[in-house]
């Protein structure tokens, strides 16, 4: 099936075949190595954010489909650090099967 592999990535974290696509994920008390104010998870929420707000449904354009790759600086997108740090995870799972937006929406 098309969706067997977002599945995989999505639930099958550890284990046999996991995928350990939440791995980065830390929470505040286990602290993280990105810097002071800076956690995987508000970069991942604010790059999916940023991809979604560039929607113009009038005209049937954009919207979550992985264009922030494309449009990181933009004056609307400050930060591009993390939209740029966040693709480069999300690449490696990338397959025929997973696309960016896919990934991106996970």
């Amino acid at each position: 099936e098309k969706t067997d592999i977002l599945e995989a990535i999505y639930y099958q974290q550890i284990g046999y075949d996991g995928r350990r696509f939440s791995a980065f994920v830390r929470t505040c008390e286990t602290g993280n190595n990105l810097g002071a104010g800076r956690t995987n998870s508000a970069e991942w929420i604010r790059t999916a954010y940023h991809d979604m707000a560039t929607a113009d449904v009038e005209a049937g354009i954009g919207g979550m489909d992985a264009s922030i790759g494309f449009e990181r600086f933009r004056s609307e997108n400050v930060g591009y650090h993390a939209f740029t740090d966040s693709l480069l995870f999300f690449a490696d799972f990338m397959s025929a099967y997973s696309s960016m937006a896919d990934l991106i929406a996970l």
